[in-house]
């Protein structure tokens, strides 16, 4: 065997002080332009290890007060240094989120934790259109304007958008009581969930039943899980209990115990059985439609409610059925009508004194009057009264929104030609529903409405010539108009060109009084198929004419339309049909839309559903 001598030059270090003397006689050696470098060069592999801290920050600062810094290199430390610090700025910011986040699921209330988690709560920003970059509040008032079906589309972009659309969804929430056993069963989970998240109880400001059931051991099963389960509702302020059964005294108790700050109450059935309602004494908005007044409670409970709550509530919705004898004269001598800023009285009787009452509500900005008054030249003389002083109306000189839809007086002239002059010249007014005025009554009141955005119309005859007329009338900034026509001069999707002139319209609803969908049962399968195509396409022709739609509505059936980049038709999609009592509450369409289409004026008290 031969044996080699290795070279002393060869031979591995014992130790790791050679080399790093040997490293450090090197960088000595190198002129001041490379150390910067070989500096910069090691800040930047420990960044890229993930090893930034107080050293690599030390490199930087060396690194830029060093005088004559080459500016390629000053360019890269300014940038490196800032990508690292921004980096571990929002891990610092993702770990302090959890810890807000951890404290929620042990106190859902506790408002500092909820206070820092809005704060820190951030959207992704880098590489992200302008779009992207908007704090979260600014995306919670956007949400809160976008209607429920778009807003849906929300859940599937990102887990931020979730979480925003989720909370604006589930702000108002519908549950539907029926024997049907898969709508116990969901009803069921729903409380459930209720009761086991707070976090997702909490988002519920509104809640609204509705009932159609019959008595038996089922209803009173359900009645039971949800007055144990109403406590749960720790953010409800507002609750409506619809159809039948009634709210009953033992449900009113259980809301007053468990919510007892209660801010809107609404009651819509046959009967008024909700004694013991008159304890409520935070309410801001009150609402009680009932057919007659047979049920177990006292009307004049109403009178002690309005007294109760006179000085917090603002808004009054009433109503009855015109078939039954009712009065509300009780009612309206509360001195709570003067604090109104909203009220509604729809399928009643208005009597000479309520008339009185509510036409010196100076605080009034909406009022809906729907129904049949009892002395109709008193109530033109009432209307014909108001005057224009100083540019100022006498009467209701802050009328926003005003609904004048009357029953059996189609013949008497001069109530419409008192209600235009009382609309006329209001530079306030932005939504109007005159019911049956005459047509050449309201286009003369229409171009001195300056403020106008929502129209709802009936016209016996529409023609090209009063199509021109209403959009010649009208401001250019209308979002929402319903046309509802006995006859027309051609089909009504050939009008709707006419109505692009409108860049802000949302909702355009063209109606034919006499018209409907084909029906199956009444023609052959291929004539219902294909009456059913052309009647879609029509449908789908209104929302291509008019490129601002977001909604469409046809001889009372409604569709959303969804659009593609071009802003051409994409999809028009059905919207559902209106269920039980509940009809002015469907589909979202928006506030405007909402108010236009409302389909509550009047209640339908013979079909529970459509």
């Amino acid at each position: 065997m031969e044996w080699y001598s290795v070279p002393r030059s060869l031979m591995p270090l014992t130790s790791s002080g050679e080399l790093d003397a040997c490293v450090y006689k090197a960088i000595q050696a190198l002129p001041g332009v490379s150390k910067t470098q070989f500096l910069l060069n090691s800040a930047l592999a420990l960044i890229d290890a993930g090893q930034y801290g107080d050293d690599v920050e030390n490199y930087f600062d060396v690194l830029l007060r060093m005088p004559g810094l080459p500016q390629d290199q000053l360019t890269r430390a300014l940038l490196a240094r800032g990508s690292a610090r921004r980096a571990a700025g929002e891990q610092l910011l993702a770990r302090a989120e959890d810890d807000f986040r951890t404290v929620l699921q042990m106190d859902p209330h506790n408002a500092e934790a909820r206070r820092m988690l809005r704060r820190e709560s951030r959207v992704e920003t880098a590489g992200q259109p302008l779009y992207r970059q908007l704090p979260l509040e600014v995306w919670e008032l956007i949400a809160s304007f976008t209607p429920r079906h778009h807003l849906r589309q929300w859940l599937f972009v990102s887990s931020f958008f979730r979480d925003v659309a989720q909370r604006s969804i589930f702000r108002k929430v519908d549950v539907y009581f029926s024997e049907d056993t898969d709508i116990i069963a969901r009803v069921m989970d729903f409380f459930e969930r209720v009761k086991a998240d707070p976090a997702f109880a909490v988002r519920i400001k509104t809640l609204r039943l509705h009932w159609a059931m019959e008595d038996g051991d089922l209803l009173d099963l359900l009645i039971r899980i949800f007055r144990t389960t109403l406590p749960a509702f720790k953010g409800l302020y507002e609750f409506e209990w619809i159809g039948y059964p009634e709210l009953g005294p033992d449900c009113v108790v259980a809301l007053q115990d468990s919510h007892p700050r209660l801010q809107r109450l609404g009651m819509v059935g046959w009967h008024f059985d909700a004694i013991g309602v008159e304890h409520f004494s935070n309410l801001v908005k009150f609402t009680l439609r009932a057919e007659d007044d047979d049920g177990s409670a006292d009307m004049g409970e109403i009178r002690m409610v309005l007294d109760n709550n006179e000085q917090t509530l603002r808004h009054l919705c009433l109503g009855a059925s015109l078939n039954r004898v009712h009065s509300w004269d009780e009612a309206f001598e509360s001195s709570a009508i003067r604090n109104l800023s909203q009220l509604e009285l729809v399928d009643t009787r208005i009597s000479h004194l309520v008339l009185t009452r509510l036409i010196h509500a100076s605080s009034l900005r909406a009022l809906t009057l729907h129904g049949t008054f009892e002395d109709v030249n008193a109530a033109a003389v009432i209307l014909g009264s108001d005057h224009v002083v100083d540019g100022q109306h006498t009467l209701l000189p802050l009328l926003e929104e005003f609904r004048f839809v009357m029953v059996g007086h189609d013949d008497d002239l001069h109530l419409f030609q008192a209600a235009a002059r009382f609309v006329k010249g209001r530079r306030r007014i932005r939504r109007l529903d005159l019911g049956n005025c005459p047509f050449d009554l309201l286009i003369g009141i229409l171009p001195s409405l300056i403020a106008l955005r929502v129209l709802r119309l009936k016209t016996g005859f529409l023609s090209e010539q009063t199509v021109a007329s209403l959009v010649k009338a009208l401001p250019r900034e209308m979002s929402g108009i319903h046309v509802a026509v006995t006859t027309s001069a051609r089909p009504l999707h050939e009008f709707a060109p006419e109505f692009a002139k409108f860049a802000a319209l949302e909702i355009l609803h063209l109606n034919r009084i006499s018209h409907r969908r084909p029906q199956p049962t009444l023609m052959s399968d291929k004539d219902f198929h294909a009456q059913t195509d052309a009647w879609l396409a029509n449908a789908r022709s209104v929302a291509q004419a008019v490129r601002s739609l977001d909604f469409v509505g046809w001889h009372r059936e409604h569709f959303v339309v969804a659009r593609n980049e071009y802003g051409e038709v994409a999809e028009l999609k059905e919207l559902p049909t209106r269920k039980r009592l509940d009809c002015g509450q469907g589909v979202d369409l928006g506030d405007d839309g909402a108010w236009l289409e409302r389909k509550d004026v009047p209640v339908d008290w013979e079909t529970p559903g459509l």
